[in-house]
């Protein structure tokens, strides 16, 4: 009887750690998945940076992954002083138009400032115009700094957004975030 009794505990002590270990494999391989998942998002990650060429400021895929459906929010653009045109301190809604929907890793995309804007005067005025400033079309009518929006998407479809500020004062651009929205 004794030794049935041992035989007992000895039977629940290696249920409990049964128990204890596969609870453990199981909290690892959740932590694993967990890993593999951030590791796999980052791989296909897109992040599109702007850079400024001769004439324009230009996108550039910075990030892993391919990114598609790529589209700019309007660009409000304030401070605009043209003589020739009797503009003074003007604010100015530009629609940007890309027309390239699939931007792969390291790859630049050019979608310059030849954009719409409601002043048709204005529109044909920029078209026109050769920029003098390297990289920084607005820097001469005055314009201080403006904000580009840019929306694009990974393979999987899943929505990003790069935030970026062009301070034309100071010809510098800076990517402020760069972030995965909800769907």
């Amino acid at each position: 009887m004794y030794l049935n009794q041992i035989l007992q505990i000895v039977n629940v002590i290696l249920i409990l750690a049964t128990v204890l270990l596969l609870f453990r494999y199981t909290r690892q391989t959740h932590l694993l998945r967990q890993a593999t998942v951030k590791h796999n998002e980052l791989i296909l990650k897109p992040c599109l940076t702007a850079y400024s060429s001769i004439n324009n400021i230009n996108l550039k895929n910075i990030g892993n992954g391919s990114a598609i459906n790529v589209s700019i929010d309007d660009i409000e653009v304030s401070g605009i002083s043209i003589p020739e045109l009797g503009f003074s301190n003007e604010s100015m809604l530009l629609t940007i138009d890309i027309n390239k929907n699939f931007v792969e890793p390291h790859e630049k995309l050019e979608f310059g400032f030849d954009g719409k804007s409601d002043n048709a005067e204005f529109n044909q005025f920029i078209k026109n115009k050769t920029v003098r400033y390297f990289g920084f079309p607005f820097f001469e009518y005055g314009v201080k700094e403006y904000k580009l929006r840019v929306h694009y998407e990974n393979i999987l479809h899943q929505p990003y957004i790069s935030d970026i500020t062009v301070n034309c004062e100071k010809r510098r651009i800076m990517l402020i975030k760069s972030y995965r929205t909800q769907q």
